[in-house]
């Protein structure tokens, strides 16, 4: 028995490599409450963030979720080679000082087909940062803004940036 529990286990690990793990966490609620603005081909990129918990008490940690859709057959840059045409995007995660800001659950990157060099993101990602360290009493901003090129099969659009700015309350 033990021996087929293990092929089991070693046939699910294999039939679900390259696939991104179902959301089953604990995060799963609030990252479905992340109102997202309509994206269009003129805009085919929507970006927000929040904080798990947005008020904590000294000592404890929270979690920021930053959920980002692109529009449908429109991709932005995860990685592009020093030298590269296309701008490669960058989330940037602005905290307070002595604030360390660690990612714990990234989107999964697809190759893109023109060129096997290059990443790309496509549909739907969601970032999901812990946020440690010692968080003295009051108010912190805290501030998530993601550069971008986005692409469609035939153009790009000029880079562009969207901006989160959250408060973090500590009692």
């Amino acid at each position: 028995m033990k021996n087929l529990f293990g092929l089991y286990a070693l046939f699910l690990s294999l039939t679900c490599l390259g696939q991104e793990a179902p959301q089953t966490s604990i995060y799963s609620s609030v990252i479905d409450n992340i109102q997202l603005k309509q994206t269009t081909s003129e805009e085919p990129v929507s970006m927000n963030a929040t904080l798990v918990k947005s008020s904590i008490s000294e000592g404890e940690t929270t979690k920021l979720i930053v959920k980002t859709v692109i529009h449908n057959n429109w991709h932005i840059y995860a990685y592009v080679p020093e030298g590269g045409y296309f701008i490669q995007s960058e989330l940037k995660i602005e905290v307070p000082e002595g604030i360390t800001v660690n990612l714990i659950k990234e989107p999964k990157i697809k190759g893109y087909e023109a060129d096997p060099n290059i990443m790309i993101y496509k549909g739907n990602l969601i970032f999901v940062y812990e946020l440690d360290g010692k968080f003295e009493a009051g108010e912190h901003p805290i501030k998530a803004t993601l550069t971008f090129q986005p692409c469609d099969p035939y153009h790009c659009l000029a880079p562009n940036e969207i901006s989160k700015e959250l408060k973090l309350t500590v009692n």
